[in-house]
């Protein structure tokens, strides 16, 4: 019944009114049969069982958590891990009675818990006890955090999460503490955790250099209050010293990541990976306060400024950090979203503040109206009240949040073609997929694998999306050839090179996000190259630079395409229909699509003819009418399935590879090839090199560029 549901989604040539008529018929025709929740809890179980692993454990969710999950099993192999979070890992498995992975992922809830205390202790001593509570209370609730929180998300957010938090506490104690002995104590463990904070993040100094920055806004503050002749002599030292410290975090790499999007930035001018990465995404206004939450940011303002009231009332270190830790991460988190994990803790903080005034007076208010009632009962009745206020403001961005399972890349499929790649082929195999699934892919195949998480702008990439959308299989393999080995960054590659294994991996993952191939494969290296140069220029100099670099070129044609580029992705040239087709005697029926298999035609409706391919397991059978789309049926087991192709894609390594099974190609083969329910459907293939061909393989990757540019 699901799948009737699903069927109704999608269809590639289909009216959206219709689909969704059909789709509300469907739903309720399904709702009103007997088995309908048997139905719904078998599905779900079936569902869950993709996300666990032989031994019943759930895999780890999102790609960057393999890497750490890598690392932390080296450590058992011997290796040094270099990095605190897969030492944690490791040893904690040594003491817990679980295993590796399953400590990987319990571990984000540990942490989380243990924030939740230090912000509950950071607040009461800031302010009171109350204040502590709904901080606490904030933070655990709060969707920005309960991502980071989330079983499974063994990454470092949630250890970063920590750090910040416990070195903001114990800065805290610090300079509360009146006796010289706690001082020191405090200082003490705030060094440690700096260092254990700089073993988990690159980026670590950031807090440092918020703490930096409220100490010299604090002194200077200080100093205009103050009565003294000397006061801005002092002040102009202190804002030098700013200058100073601001200067250092801008030549150094603290604030290189949170500036990546203000920038063109690429690696050897191959496109920049980082620019898909979605935590690292500018915000706008609106997603902003959307994700914070208009409610608890709105409270969170009114929190700071009343401690800025307080400021001016009586200069106070704590309350200057407080205010400059929201306002700095504010800022700087609408040019990075990864920041918001960090900016809920002060959100939380000020929020909470807030909340405890109005606590405060909603206690204070039956003595106002001269009514007696006793304190214990009005305390829990006004923070029940206000705990329920916050909860119905983020149930709706929690909801959406928690809503499907899309951030579940490793499943049952990825640890099949694993777990074949691992056995079939030699321990010096190349494994070729796309990035994001790499760390996944070194993991369970222990294979080498062209690019991962964390190094998503390497060369590779581009050279992996070239040859993904190359139409020339001869050219498409060189491009492989030269990736594996390990020559993409334009040196020549050795004739006599060879790489004993080499695999290609293709997915529906990777044809649903096909948009991101072609816009990495569509790379301009002029672009890259000059837009640094004359971004900033008039046109007529801007012009004159390129004829000057490029004068057997249409300087002209350079710039305006380079005044066009946009970061937007190209329209998808390939869409995969969720509705499945059936099959009846010679026809295949495909929603509003028929294909009459005698007369060889695919029809849309009565007239509308479309070219087609239909791939069975012995043959395949086609018809070119001459549409701007072709249409691909094939199978996945028992099912039939199809797809709208754009004509001139149709020929490109990715969909020949993805959809006829490499059956027109001479240098793949298929390996192994997996499409459970609710799981990728992933295809993996040999490379073949041993296959006499025409052309030299001493080609240089400017080369290959060229030809592949003047082709098109």
């Amino acid at each position: 019944m699901i799948e009737k549901v699903k069927e109704q989604m999608y269809n590639p040539l289909a009216d959206p009114a219709e689909l969704q008529k059909e789709m509300r018929e469907t739903v309720l025709k399904i709702s009103r049969e007997k088995d309908f929740k048997n139905t719904i809890k078998k599905r779900a179980d079936a569902y869950r069982e993709r996300y666990k692993n032989d031994n019943g454990e759930y895999y780890l969710v999102k790609g960057d958590t393999y890497f750490f999950l890598n690392r932390a099993r080296s450590i058992s192999e011997g290796y040094n891990a270099k990095q605190l979070f897969p030492a944690v890992i490791y040893y904690s498995s040594r003491i817990l009675p679980l295993s590796l992975i399953q400590t990987a992922y319990y571990l984000p809830l540990i942490f989380a818990v243990l924030t939740c205390i230090i912000i509950f202790f950071l607040a009461a001593k800031l302010f009171d006890y109350w204040a502590g509570f709904f901080a606490g209370f904030i933070l655990a609730v709060h969707p920005i955090f309960l991502d980071a929180a989330s079983l499974g998300y063994a990454d470092t957010q949630i250890m970063n999460v920590f750090f910040s938090a416990l070195i903001v506490w114990l800065f805290v104690l610090v300079i509360d503490s009146d006796k010289r002995n706690k001082q020191i104590i405090y200082g003490l463990l705030l060094l440690v955790s700096v260092y254990l904070f700089k073993l988990t993040w690159a980026n670590y100094h950031y807090i440092l250099f918020i703490i930096g920055a409220s100490l010299i806004a604090y002194l200077i503050f200080k100093q205009i209050k103050s009565k003294s002749s000397k006061k801005w002599i002092l002040i102009s030292a202190e804002i030098i010293g700013a200058v100073i410290l601001g200067l250092y975090f801008l030549a150094t790499n603290a604030i290189e990541t949170i500036l990546l999007k203000l920038g063109f930035k690429t690696a050897f001018y191959y496109p920049d990976g980082l620019a898909y990465v979605q935590e690292l995404d500018s915000l706008t206004l609106t997603v902003f306060i959307s994700k914070i939450d208009a409610f608890l940011l709105l409270i969170s303002i009114f929190g700071a400024a009343y401690s800025i009231y307080t400021i001016w009332k009586k200069p106070n270190l704590k309350p200057v950090f407080l205010v400059l830790w929201f306002v700095i991460l504010c800022v700087l988190s609408f040019f990075a979203d990864r920041l918001l994990y960090f900016l809920i803790l002060p959100v939380s903080i000020l929020a909470a503040y807030f909340l405890s005034l109005v606590f405060q007076y909603i206690i204070k208010f039956p003595k106002i109206i001269h009514l007696r009632t006793p304190r214990k009962i009005l305390e829990p009745i006004a923070a029940v009240i206000l705990i329920l206020i916050i909860s119905v403001s983020v149930s709706a961005e929690i909801k959406k949040s928690s809503q499907g399972l899309s951030h579940r890349l490793m499943d049952d499929s990825i640890a099949d073609i694993s777990k074949t790649i691992l056995i079939k082929t030699k321990g010096d195999a190349v494994v070729n997929a796309w990035w994001d699934l790499g760390y996944l892919y070194s993991y369970y195949a222990r294979r080498k694998v062209i690019a991962d998480g964390g190094s998503m702008d390497h060369p590779n990439v581009y050279w992996f999306a070239k040859a993904l959308t190359e139409k020339n299989e001869a050219k498409a393999v060189k491009i492989l050839k030269m990736i594996d080995c390990d020559k993409a960054r334009n040196k020549l590659m050795p004739a006599n090179c060879s790489i004993p294994d080499s695999v290609v991996i293709i997915s529906d993952h990777m044809i649903k996000r096909n948009p991101v191939v072609l816009k990495t494969a569509g790379w301009d290296f002029r672009l890259a190259e000059l837009y640094e140069k004359i971004k900033d220029l008039n046109s007529v100099d801007a012009i004159e630079i390129i004829k000057e670099k490029y004068p057997s070129e249409d300087a002209d044609e350079i710039y305006n395409n380079m005044m066009q580029y946009s970061e937007e992705l190209p329209e998808s040239k390939i869409t995969i229909a969720t509705k499945e087709c059936t099959k009846k005697d010679n026809s295949v029926l495909c929603g509003s699509l028929t294909l009459d298999l005698n007369q060889s035609k695919l029809l849309y409706g009565v007239n509308d003819e479309y070219s087609f391919k239909y791939i069975t397991e012995d043959e395949i059978i086609e018809n070119d009418a001459g549409s701007d789309k072709i249409i691909f049926i094939y199978y996945e087991g028992p099912r039939i399935r199809y797809a709208a192709v754009d004509s001139d894609f149709a020929n490109s390594l990715l969909v020949r590879l993805y959809f006829l099974e490499a059956r027109d190609l001479k240098h793949f083969e298929l390996l192994d090839k997996a499409f459970y329910a609710y799981a990728k459907k992933i295809k993996a293939f040999w490379v073949k090199w041993n296959i006499s061909e025409k052309q030299s393989l001493n080609k240089t990757a400017v080369e290959l560029n060229k030809t592949s540019n003047k082709e098109e």
